[in-house]
């Protein structure tokens, strides 16, 4: 097991939760061997207080990405996110693919081309019936390495992760416990 170089990673939010997926996916992973992130939800803002807000993962995932042989796919709907995604994200665009569309046909079009997924993070819609639908259209193309981070579980209604983390856990993934809002899941 290495440990992954913080000391020039870029600023990003919610460390603790991303920090530990990208570690696992670390461990997982041969050197030199391609790791594949998909993202749904992308870093949308640029102001003052967005790295907290929304946690600018796709910073953080790009930067992973660019030192370790990666790709991540950001998905969202709205065009200005992308556009802004793009901005705070230019160093590291050669390995991030953006696409502008709903989750679930964004996913469909990943899992068709038969992308194997390593790292899956659900931070797209508040509703939980979302982040359910999106593992499901996906779940058969999630390697047998993959890690599922789910953002804003920390509402007392479980958020997100309302309806995905039983079945989750129904199906045999492992998880720690909720870390600063966020949930990870990994195979056994």
């Amino acid at each position: 097991m290495s440990l992954i170089d913080w000391s020039n990673a870029p600023k990003f939010g919610r460390i603790a939760g991303i920090k530990g997926a990208l570690q696992k996916l670390h461990d997982l992973c041969k050197q030199g061997e391609k790791r594949t992130i998909v993202e749904i939800g992308c870093a949308r803002g640029d102001c003052k207080g967005s790295m907290e807000g929304d946690g600018w993962s796709t910073v953080a995932f790009g930067w992973y990405c660019s030192k370790n042989n990666g790709q991540l796919t950001t998905i969202d709907l709205s065009d200005k996110s992308i556009k802004v995604c793009k901005s705070l994200t230019a160093n590291y665009s050669d390995c991030i693919d953006y696409v502008c569309k709903g989750s679930i046909e964004g996913l469909y079009n990943l899992r068709e081309a038969g992308i194997s997924v390593d790292l899956l993070y659900l931070d797209g819609s508040r509703h939980p019936a979302n982040s359910y639908c999106e593992y499901y259209m996906i779940k058969n193309n999630l390697s047998e390495r993959a890690i599922i981070l789910i953002d804003d579980v920390n509402f007392d209604d479980n958020g997100k992760g309302k309806l995905v983390i039983p079945q989750l856990i129904q199906e045999g993934w492992l998880t720690n416990e909720k870390n600063n809002q966020q949930q990870m899941f990994w195979r056994k």
